[in-house]
């Protein structure tokens, strides 16, 4: 353990809650660059270490870095594991990713079913990034029947939130619809 002014981690024993979350701290420094130079290796076992403690945050961290190969080898097994065991916890985060690797088949069989539902408690609790999978559901006709309006109004309520890639998405539509309005001219 690393005891000094960055860290915090002087007066505090393993077993607290509070050095659970000051290794989750330590963690994200790490990995931001933030204070420490950034190094991902070492990001992730400050992130183990606070995940011991059952810190749903570095559950996360460590799920998202299986996930992106940061610090570790990419492995989507893992990184299900984590955030499953976080979205049985109804974190809103573990619901989007499990979610996200139940629609892609990503560590686990693809299963709709349970993605859209995992979407759908995560859209619920505003998780902008889940209102666009459920659009993109709708427009796929994944799990449920192919609905485009239905669709376009997820991406809406995505793009409210400042999603990016919902508001490309309305932006690309509205470009169809001139296109097909000017060629019925």
């Amino acid at each position: 353990m690393v005891l000094n002014q960055k860290t915090g981690l002087d007066n505090k024993l393993p077993n607290d809650a509070k050095y659970y979350q000051e290794c989750f701290n330590v963690g994200l420094k790490y990995y931001n660059g933030e204070v420490f130079e950034q190094n991902y290796k070492k990001a992730f076992m400050w992130f183990e270490k606070s995940a011991e403690g059952s810190n749903i945050n570095a559950q996360i961290m460590l799920g998202y870095m299986y996930y992106e190969g940061r610090g570790v080898e990419k492995n989507y097994e893992k990184s299900f594991i984590y955030f499953e065991e976080c979205a049985n916890k109804d974190n809103k985060q573990g619901l989007y990713f499990a979610g996200l690797m139940y629609r892609e088949g990503q560590g686990v069989e693809i299963d709709y079913k349970t993605a859209y539902l995992y979407f759908n408690k995560a859209a619920q609790k505003g998780v902008a990034d889940a209102y666009f999978r459920l659009g993109e559901m709708y427009f796929d006709g994944l799990y449920v029947k192919q609905d485009y309006e239905q669709g376009l109004e997820l991406f809406k309520e995505s793009a409210k939130q400042g999603y990016v890639y919902a508001q490309l998405e309305l932006a690309a539509n509205k470009i169809l619809e001139i296109i097909e309005c000017e060629s019925h001219q």
